[in-house]
């Protein structure tokens, strides 16, 4: 079951730290209990590999044997995040398989560390799709636990992007800014410095949380996005959209801020 925002109000997070046997999962366990004694989230331990051993780990763990990310994926049916760590080199990322599958299939937010701990890549559930849908009021996230930043065009991914981003930073804790560029010429140009402002809007009003910033700026949709996430823990965009904040003389948006961006990115379908 995805989780909801109604869901969250009501309980603490529920976080499934992922150990999939013969790969490192040192970082997953720093994160997951550094951000339970900041959020207070419940914490679970789910081992799973051919031969059933138990991890050597001062936690309660369930360990089963199977297809790592068929018992995941339903270990993780009731849970808002699972914690995985993962390979901090971006080809190697991609061509892992197991990675693939579970950023494929998980119904919750898969969170991807290093071995230190620190987030290298998210992914998961889009969020609703209305488009222009104000969502219910949210309790303001508490400051001083990050930023996750995310660009808006006004499209109907735009506004997935939205949805997702927001859900993000109320499991987190973070904060939202919401950021929108225009061309520096737009004589020959459908999108305009008004139609960027109104799309920032729009999406505040989708998000329904109060957004530390909303920034509309001028230039290329990759470089507007690379500046104002220089300060974020995220950056999130939408796959395909129709306007600004897509079309770049760097190509596909997502593709060029995952490559340049100092944060991670999340590309939202």
């Amino acid at each position: 079951m995805t989780a909801t925002l109604e869901h969250l109000q009501s309980r603490h997070a529920v976080m499934v730290i992922g150990i999939v046997q013969g790969r490192p999962y040192a970082g997953a366990l720093a994160y997951a209990l550094e951000r339970a004694l900041v959020d207070r989230a419940q914490i679970r331990v789910v081992s799973v590999g051919p031969d059933g051993s138990r991890p050597n780990i001062p936690l309660d763990a369930v360990v089963e044997q199977g297809d790592p990310v068929e018992v995941l994926s339903r270990r993780t049916a009731e849970a808002d995040i699972l914690v995985v760590q993962s390979s901090a080199d971006s080809a190697a990322g991609v061509a892992d398989i197991v990675m693939a599958r579970l950023r494929a299939d998980l119904s919750c937010l898969l969170i991807e560390v290093d071995g230190d701990g620190e987030i290298i890549r998210a992914s998961g559930p889009a969020g609703p799709h209305q488009t222009r849908a104000v969502a219910t009021p949210r309790p303001q996230p508490q400051e001083g636990r990050g930023t996750v930043t995310v660009g808006v065009d006004g499209s109907v991914t735009s506004d997935a992007a939205v949805a997702w981003a927001t859900e993000f930073a109320l499991v987190v804790g973070a904060s939202v800014q919401i950021v929108s560029a225009y061309p520096h010429t737009s004589a020959s140009s459908h999108w305009s410095r008004s139609d960027a402002t109104q799309a920032v809007a729009d999406a505040a009003e989708i998000a329904g949380v109060p957004v530390v910033q909303t920034r509309v700026m001028a230039g290329e949709p990759v470089d507007v996005l690379l500046t104002a996430s220089l300060d974020s823990n995220l950056l999130v965009v939408g796959r395909h959209g129709t306007q600004g904040i897509v079309h770049s003389a760097l190509g596909a948006v997502g593709d060029a801020c995952a490559r340049l961006a100092t944060c991670p990115v999340v590309v939202v379908p």
